[in-house]
């Protein structure tokens, strides 16, 4: 009996042993399930952030985009040329001066907003394209007027330490609708063209006393205009010291 009762004892420690291995290692199979399980659940609350964030980006910028589409749409640009860029710097600041003509297309219609939004864009570019200068100076025409003259749209003094800043510098929008009809409606450099052949006739026929007069009407009928307007453009022309055909 008392062999009997040491196996069934041995017998039952073994089991006992065995049912403690099995939890044992149950438990570690739990942790290690719950660790995965959570580090899975960490890692797609880090990829759930991220995508909320990258998402919130792009948000971001395309409000940014539509933001700055409006602002291009709020402004008011003209066509234009650049006439003349002519750097007038002294020692120790650069500085230059650049004429403008804007598109005959708005001599009727050109506003002061339109005036200011081009000139920015115009002073903008050209302070890129030159190193930003100490000081922009524009002056502003219609396309074919006389642009050695003065500024018959605006005038424009841009400076850097201002950050070119047209509402806190100079600027001058005194832009009147040139009334041509007194010449026929020519522009600039049709008015050229016919002091040019005014003084090319009379050269033709320098000992002809009445070249002179002739010359009026000849040209005005090749122009369909009348004598008294070529007279007024001829004037103009010696005036302002137009071109003349060599002698």
């Amino acid at each position: 009996m008392a062999k009997v009762s040491k196996k069934m004892k041995q017998g039952t420690k073994r089991k006992l042993d065995d049912n403690k291995k099995a939890n044992k290692t149950a438990l570690i199979v739990i942790a290690v399930i719950l660790v995965f399980f959570g580090g899975c659940v960490a890692c797609a609350l880090l990829i759930d952030d991220a995508e909320n964030d990258s998402d919130s980006k792009e948000e971001s910028k395309q409000e940014e985009s539509k933001q700055e589409e409006n602002k291009q749409e709020d402004k008011e640009i003209v066509d234009y040329r650049i006439v003349e860029e002519d750097d007038v710097s002294y020692a120790g600041y650069s500085r230059w001066s650049v004429r403008v003509a804007f598109s005959k297309s708005v001599k009727d219609t050109l506003t002061e907003k339109q005036f200011k939004d081009t000139s920015k864009k115009i002073v903008n570019e050209f302070a890129k394209k030159k190193s930003s200068p100490d000081e922009i100076n524009l002056f502003c025409y219609l396309e074919g007027q006389n642009y050695s003259g003065a500024y018959s749209v605006g005038k424009i003094v841009a400076k850097k330490d201002s950050g070119y800043s047209i509402e806190n510098n100079d600027y001058s929008f005194n832009y009147e609708v040139p009334d041509e009809s007194e010449l026929g409606g020519f522009s600039l450099e049709e008015q050229k063209k016919i002091y040019y052949e005014v003084i090319e006739y009379q050269r033709k026929y320098p000992d002809d006393p009445t070249a002179s007069s002739k010359a009026y009407g000849v040209v005005a009928k090749k122009y369909g205009t009348t004598e008294e307007i070529v007279l007024k453009v001829s004037i103009k022309g010696v005036e302002e010291n137009w071109p003349m055909p060599p002698l």
